[in-house]
């Protein structure tokens, strides 16, 4: 009981800190558990942030937020194409947060780069998928809808699809990734051919899942760039909840 009640506790302060200084102190969590590409610039971010965290008055510092954003750039700059898209935006939003840091309103700071990272996520995201053949034509979700085991009760409560359709697939699939595997390669016979099944329907569905997520990212893109009393700003959430509601139900996640 003590210790759910220091714990409540800590979270109740936590909580109850400015809006920036929260910001600030959760981004330095998270940059505590990154890795960057060049050990030589993850450990003295590693090194900073645990300072900052153990001294709590020093969460705001300007030169130490400057030295963190300074390394992180770095890291994008000498990992080249090696650096994952997380790096990036690591490297953008502790940009973001040294900026914040200088600024007399640090909360407007970070509301505005937060809105802006967040809109350009999904401009991007939308883009490379109208410019991507495999969303458009609805080839991407046709295959997800036809062999994924996270939505085929889905479907099949709906009707689009028969059980006997995922049974044959799988079949399918575990014949093709079973097939001459040989001290942890997979030795692929060039005669064999598999067919999966597919319905009507869940081609239709595909389409709409295809056209609907960039036609939603958009919508999102757009409604994060707007200022002002706009109706695609009272939007942002709904289309929010339902970007997020239809990713974790409809998309297999990771185990």
């Amino acid at each position: 009981m003590r210790r759910a009640a220091s714990l409540r506790a800590a979270v109740g302060e936590l909580l109850a800190l400015p809006r920036a200084d929260l910001a600030l102190r959760l981004t330095l969590l998270l940059l505590l558990l990154y890795t960057a590409t060049w050990w030589k610039v993850g450990i003295p971010v590693r090194l900073a942030v645990a300072v900052m965290l153990l001294v709590p008055s020093l969460s705001a510092h300007r030169w130490l937020w400057t030295a963190i954003a300074a390394c992180l750039a770095a890291s994008c700059a000498l990992g080249g194409f090696r650096e994952s898209i997380r790096g990036i935006l690591f490297a953008y939003w502790s940009l973001a947060c040294a900026c914040a840091a200088w600024s007399r309103d640090p909360d407007a700071v970070l509301r505005d780069n937060a809105r802006g990272i967040v809109g350009c996520m999904f401009l991007l995201a939308a883009l490379w998928k109208a410019l991507g053949g495999e969303v458009l034509d609805g080839s991407y979700f046709h295959a997800l809808l036809v062999t994924d085991a996270w939505t085929e009760g889905l479907w099949t409560f709906l009707g689009f699809a028969d059980p006997s359709l995922y049974e044959h697939n799988h079949a399918a699939l575990e014949m093709l990734m079973s097939q001459g595997e040989r001290g942890g390669f997979v030795l692929y016979d060039e005669a064999l051919r598999l067919s999966l099944e597919t319905a009507p329907a869940l081609r239709l569905a595909a389409l709409a899942l295809s056209w609907g997520t960039v036609a939603l990212e958009a919508a999102l893109a757009l409604a994060l760039a707007a200022a002002g009393p706009r109706p695609l700003v009272r939007l942002r959430d709904p289309l929010l909840l339902l970007f997020l509601g239809g990713a974790f139900t409809l998309l297999p996640l990771p185990e």
